[in-house]
């Protein structure tokens, strides 16, 4: 059954009313991840600032952030991994830049030092996984670990110093 379009609002069957500006043609509601099961933890850069986030298409998420934002934004970096591991990965990166911390997800970090916090919460899941103490005391689906991918990102040709 299709939806019906009024104004900028999708009526979806049932009744449910969704933002047409976030449905694309021919994917209905869903990002390229949704489907899968796999999704992204990311890195999007803003001058000497790094937001780590999760998504299922880190690109569109990054051109939402532009939206409301007067400095330019580019997606440094980008790690595949399983939907049940990404915000305990995201958490822990966190965790690991807590004294780095700007505001919410911003931190004050260069690129390589957002890389090395996600790479580490990744590490980290994967020595979880070969102890079955750790395992056993945070219950944690790590065998889903066994998908994870980094996958490299174009250079990030943006720069609030011009010199990038």
């Amino acid at each position: 059954m299709a939806s019906a379009l009024i104004g900028r609002w999708a009526i979806m069957p049932g009744g449910d009313r969704r933002d047409k500006r976030k449905c694309r043609p021919g994917m209905g509601w869903r990002t390229p991840g949704s489907a899968t099961g796999v999704s992204f933890v990311y890195a999007i850069q803003c001058g000497d600032f790094h937001k780590i986030g999760v998504s299922d298409d880190p690109d569109e998420r990054c051109r939402s952030l532009q939206a409301c934002n007067p400095y330019p934004l580019c997606v440094a970096a980008r790690w595949r991994v399983p939907k049940g591991l990404r915000e305990e990965i995201e958490r822990l990166a966190h965790d690991l830049l807590h004294t780095r911390r700007a505001r919410y997800e911003w931190f004050r970090v260069n690129l390589e030092e957002a890389q090395l916090a996600v790479d580490g919460a990744i590490e980290l899941h994967a020595r979880m996984r070969a102890d079955p103490r750790l395992r056993q005391a945070l219950k944690w689906p790590l065998d889903l670990l066994d998908d994870v991918l980094v996958e490299p990102s174009r250079p990030c040709p943006l720069s609030l110093t011009g010199r990038g």
